[in-house]
C-alpha cells in the first residue's frame, strides 16, 4: 500500500488568533525521498537526513486543516467524513485517534499519521538540500508551494506548511 501526503498552507498576521487557509488540500506527488526529507516518513535511504521529525499539528490551525484531519461522530451519517461513536471510542482507546474537542463530537482520522509542520525557511532548506546535496529532481508542485509560502511571508504573514501522511 502506498503512502500519500496531505498538505495545506496556513497563514496569519503576527499576533492574530485566526489562522487562514491558503486553499483546500494541495496536490503534491507521492515521493518517498521528499517524504523522508520533510518528516522522516518512508525513509528507506540512510543518506536522507530529515529536516524535522513529526511534531504534531500546531495548536492553532485553519478550519480546513482541522476539518480535513477529523471525522465527525454520527450514528446517522455513514460517508467518509463521519464515523460511529463505537468506532471513535475504539480508536481512541487503542491510541489510533483522539477526540478533537471537549464535546467528543469528532476524532482525528485514524488513517493519518506523522503530523509535521514546517516554516518557510525549513521547507526551503529541505527543497534546496534535495536538489543540491542529494541531486534529486523534484516535481514542480513542490516549488509552487514554496513560491506561495514565500509570497505570503514577504507580505507580512506568518506562514507554515501543515501536512500529514496516510497509508
Amino acid at each position: 500500500m502506498g503512502c500519500d501526503i496531505h498538505a495545506f498552507i496556513d497563514y496569519n498576521k503576527p499576533g492574530e488568533d485566526y489562522v487562514h487557509p491558503l486553499s483546500e488540500e494541495l496536490y503534491l506527488d507521492r515521493d518517498y525521498a521528499v517524504f523522508s526529507k520533510l518528516a522522516n516518513v518512508r525513509n528507506y535511504d540512510e543518506d536522507i537526513e530529515p529536516i524535522s521529525e513529526p511534531r504534531g499539528l500546531p495548536e492553532k490551525v485553519s478550519y480546513i486543516v482541522s476539518d480535513e484531519n477529523s471525522l465527525y461522530i454520527s450514528e446517522i451519517e455513514t460517508n467518509s467524513d463521519y464515523c460511529t461513536k463505537e468506532d471513535a471510542e475504539n480508536w481512541v482507546k487503542c491510541g489510533a485517534s483522539k477526540y478533537t474537542d471537549d464535546h467528543k463530537s469528532s476524532v482525528t482520522n485514524p488513517d493519518y499519521h506523522s503530523h509535521p509542520w514546517l516554516s518557510v525557511e525549513e521547507y526551503e532548506q529541505a527543497i534546496k538540500e534535495l536538489q543540491t546535496v542529494i541531486k534529486y529532481k523534484l516535481n514542480v508542485n513542490y516549488f509552487a508551494v514554496l513560491a506561495a509560502m514565500k509570497f505570503l511571508q514577504d507580505n507580512g504573514y506568518e506562514v507554515r506548511l501543515v501536512f500529514w501522511f496516510d497509508n
